[in-house]
């Protein structure tokens, strides 16, 4: 049976562990280019309107998606909740101690100059992704040596199952206030698993200082109700 999956931005400041530029021309926009972006803007605009200032807190959402959904914690030995942690410590350590990776914080550009050939331009977009692939592993490597008393994190996963092979996850770091969720499953399923996360981003909401500074916060929750 076929599935689908969605994830949404992080609310608090977890970047993703890699950073990829790529160089392009840049055109003029076609009619049916700048009518998706006018139509965008205007369902930004009605969504932006729909928002108040009602914020919570991270515990106390916490308490919401128990109460409310039965959100159980993933435990802290299953593979999932390892590898999640490693990427969340890595995006923190990213976005908050980069110092701490050294030279792996190193960002990569692919070189095209001096190539004419769309398979000389092939060979190089292959050898930059390589160094890409090594650079992600070395900089994995690096954060699995930093000590946990120098970057600590206080990381949980809740997970809300429906009945119908549909399930929801949450990951909680405290320390730094991130709230991000994903949900996959069945496709009849994903219009109420989406209508369930927004339910849980709408009940952390903003306060008038996000909405105000048009914060990290405020940001993701457009996003997440445009969705």
């Amino acid at each position: 049976m076929a599935k689908s999956a969605r994830a949404v931005s992080i609310i608090g400041g977890a970047d993703g562990p890699t950073s990829i530029f790529l160089a392009g021309n840049t055109g003029k926009k076609s009619f049916k280019e700048k009518l998706r972006q006018y139509r965008y803007r205007k369902r930004r605009a009605r969504v932006e309107a729909q928002i108040t200032a009602n914020p919570h807190t991270i515990e106390e959402v916490i308490s919401y998606m128990k109460d409310t959904y039965g959100a159980k914690e993933v435990p802290e030995n299953s593979r999932i909740y390892q590898e999640q942690r490693q990427g969340m410590r890595e995006s923190l350590i990213l976005k908050h101690r980069p110092e701490l990776l050294g030279e792996t914080m190193t960002t990569l550009k692919p070189e095209f100059d001096g190539v004419q050939s769309e398979e000389g331009k092939e060979e190089r977009l292959k050898e930059y992704w390589k160094q890409v692939e090594a650079q992600i592993e070395e900089r994995r490597k690096k954060v699995q040596e930093i000590p946990e008393e120098l970057f600590p994190i206080e990381y949980t996963i809740y997970e809300i199952r429906l009945p119908q092979r549909g399930n929801i996850q949450f990951e909680v770091e405290k320390n730094w206030g991130v709230l991000g969720g994903s949900c996959g499953g069945n496709k009849k399923e994903m219009k109420k698993l989406e209508t369930i996360m927004k339910k849980i981003y709408l009940y952390y909401g903003v306060s008038e200082e996000d909405i105000r500074e048009y914060s990290e916060r405020y940001g993701t929750l457009v996003a997440v109700m445009m969705q």
